[in-house]
C-alpha cells in the first residue's frame, strides 16, 4: 500500500517544475500528452512516496477490546492482581469470544467425504 502521507511532494514539486512541459508535449495528441505526464508521476510517486507493509500477521480488534486492555493495564500498574482487574480480564475474554469469526459446519455423510469413508465405518 502506498503511504501518501509520508511522500516527499517537495522533490517532486521541485523535479515537475524543471520540466519544459510546452517542449515534451508539443505536436503530440491530447493521449499521448496525457500518457506521458501520467507516466512522469507514476515514476515520481514510485521514486519519493513510501510503500507502507501492513502485516497480515497482527490482529486487530474493535476499539471496545483496546480500551478494555488499556484500562486492564492501568489497574494493573495500579493495584496488580485485584478483583478489578480479574473482572476486566474476564470482560476482554468474553469480548473476544464474540469478535471471533463464526465457523460454519458443514454436515458430511461418510458417503460423501472419502476420507470419511475410509476411517469410519459405513452404516
Amino acid at each position: 500500500m502506498i503511504n501518501y502521507r509520508k511522500g516527499d511532494y517537495d522533490s517532486m514539486n521541485g523535479i515537475l517544475s524543471r520540466i519544459d512541459w510546452t517542449l515534451l508535449l508539443a505536436y503530440l495528441p491530447i493521449y499521448d500528452m496525457y500518457s506521458l505526464f501520467i507516466g512522469h508521476l507514476k515514476k515520481l510517486i514510485y521514486n519519493y512516496v513510501p510503500i507502507l507493509e501492513i502485516d497480515d500477521s497482527k490482529v486487530r480488534h474493535s476499539p471496545a477490546i483496546v480500551k478494555l486492555q488499556k484500562r486492564k493495564l492501568r489497574i494493573w500498574k495500579k493495584e496488580g492482581n485485584s478483583l478489578l482487574y480479574k473482572s476486566i480480564c474476564v470482560s476482554i475474554k468474553r469480548l473476544l469470544l464474540e469478535e471471533q469469526p463464526v465457523v460454519v459446519l458443514l454436515e458430511f455423510t461418510p458417503r460423501a467425504c472419502f476420507f470419511c469413508q475410509i476411517f469410519l465405518p459405513v452404516v
